[in-house]
């Protein structure tokens, strides 16, 4: 059982960063404070990431592994974020990207200014995992057509066309494989004992590698928890219907949210079942660009739109607005947000390399009928499982260990972190992790959606939680209570003044 509990998105853009190939040779850095500290392998050059974050970057060799060639290699993308601080922390901090899909090089570095301890007092290493970003990124080119980029059903022959032309062979893209190369950067880098700090798809990342090796592992936190035994996309519609209802009971609690907009539950609803029985066309305009488009407007489009929105906290103050829209027969504020967010995706994802891990890893253990059953009278359905399930039985996939959907224990410290209103990673699933996390603490942050690591408090939490992992069972976790989103948007102006 975990040790204490405490009741209180990654979706992000792409960055540049230069990255020079050479094969690995370490050596101490020069100085006698750094070098005591840190060990950077002589091949890597120093670097800015996104932000002017200074770094040094350069890659490390690793074999493909298992489904490969046996000499078959791949250079994996690798930063060095030095501590700001004088005097850090020995311990550095490997930071463990989401989706699957994203790309750490790419994720953490707007990230870490706002983790001001983790920043100053520790050496923050960032691994592209394989098939992501620079290493060897397995993307898919996005349909140019707004409409076409709304739909979540795909065109199967440009899928097809993608597949081709990967630079990696889906078969050796898992989770495993990238654990492995997890532990080899580790060995290259010269780190005896390492932290954690994953988000989203990162977590099952961070578990996974403790399950392998715990002993090099110091301490880990886990943002928005997706534990190797929650099967992806099986519960996606029952955590988005609750993290809906959260938000719609939130605006009925409010008063000036409640009287612009009444019962919007039911009035969603009703919307949805017209769109359902009668999908109609209807002239947008893309938000960005201002181009013009026509798009179909059905259930299957609609209803993932609307689960996209509740992921990001920031966007909570507009939903019950775009909503009553929606009910009323206006779709724009919708399709607009669901563009921007499109774009943020896109701009972040390696769209074959999420496909790669998750027909591999989840969808072999979704049962059709046990999905349809916990989907019934959510506002999403069964639309993405049965989508997933179609895509995946034309994606070649690798195998996996039989352990790959067992329970992780160890008594490693885990920091757990929540968003209480996340639709795809709420609460629930960062307690059944703690059942086999026998030195674990859990912090839920209330009205929070998808990605708590810089909400409020928390980045001081982590810092505290880093700086002694065994103690956090002192620390006060009361300050999350605070945290809460701006005021409800009453009409498109914004808030009632």
């Amino acid at each position: 059982m975990p040790e204490g509990t405490s009741t209180a998105d990654v979706s992000l853009p792409r960055s540049a960063v230069v990255l020079l190939a050479g094969a690995m040779s370490v050596v101490a850095c020069t100085g006698a404070d750094e070098g005591a500290r840190r060990r950077i392998p002589a091949d890597f050059a120093s670097c800015r990431l996104a932000g002017g974050l200074s770094a040094h970057c350069g890659t490390v060799r690793v074999p493909l592994g298992e489904g490969a060639e046996p000499d078959a290699t791949l250079d994996l993308a690798v930063a060095i974020v030095p501590a700001s601080s004088p005097t850090p922390d020995a311990l550095p901090v490997y930071m463990l990207a989401g989706g699957p899909g994203q790309a750490s090089i790419a994720t953490y570095p707007r990230l870490l200014p706002m983790l001001g301890d983790v920043r100053r007092r520790h050496d923050v290493v960032l691994v592209d995992q394989r098939g992501t970003g620079r290493s060897a990124g397995m993307v898919c080119d996005e349909p140019e057509d707004p409409a076409r980029r709304l739909d979540p059903v795909p065109d199967f022959a440009e899928l097809a066309r993608c597949l081709e032309g990967l630079p990696l062979d889906p078969r050796v893209v898992t989770t495993e494989h990238a654990v492995a190369d997890l532990e080899r950067v580790r060995m290259a880098l010269g780190h005896d004992r390492i932290a954690l700090v994953g988000a989203s798809y990162g977590t099952r990342m961070a578990l996974s590698y403790m399950r392998r090796h715990q002993d090099r592992v110091a301490a880990a936190v886990l943002d928005g928890v997706a534990p190797p035994e929650m099967v992806l996309f099986e519960d996606f519609a029952t955590d988005a219907q609750a993290a809906l209802d959260g938000r719609l009971a939130a605006c009925a609690a409010d008063e000036a949210c409640n009287e612009a907009f009444g019962d919007l539950a039911h009035r969603f609803s009703e919307a949805l079942a017209d769109l359902a029985r009668a999908p109609r066309t209807v002239r947008a305009e893309h938000p960005r660009t201002g181009e013009s488009f026509e798009v179909e407007a059905s259930r299957r489009i609609v209803a993932p739109l609307v689960r996209g929105l509740l992921y990001a906290t920031d966007l909570a103050p507009i939903l019950p607005y775009t909503l009553h829209r929606l009910a009323a027969g206006d779709l724009d504020p919708l399709l607009g947000q669901g563009l921007v967010f499109a774009d943020e995706v896109e701009g972040s994802m390696a769209t074959a390399m999420m496909l790669s891990v998750v027909c591999a890893e989840d969808v072999p253990f979704i049962e059709p009928e046990r999905a349809r059953a916990k989907s019934e009278g959510t506002f999403l359905g069964t639309v993405l499982v049965d989508l997933l399930r179609e895509v995946c039985a034309r994606w070649p996939h690798g195998e996996v260990p039989p352990d790959v959907k067992a329970p992780v224990t160890s008594d490693v410290p885990v920091l757990l972190l929540s968003g209480q209103l996340d639709p795809v990673t709420p609460p629930r699933w960062a307690e059944l992790a703690a059942r086999g996390l026998t030195r674990s603490w859990h912090v839920v942050v209330p009205r929070a959606g998808h990605g708590t690591l810089v909400a409020g408090c928390v980045p001081d939490l982590v810092g505290e939680f880093l700086a002694a992992p065994g103690s956090f069972a002192e620390v006060d976790t009361s300050c999350v209570e605070s945290f809460a989103p701006l005021p409800f948007f009453v009409d498109a102006g914004g808030p009632r003044p």
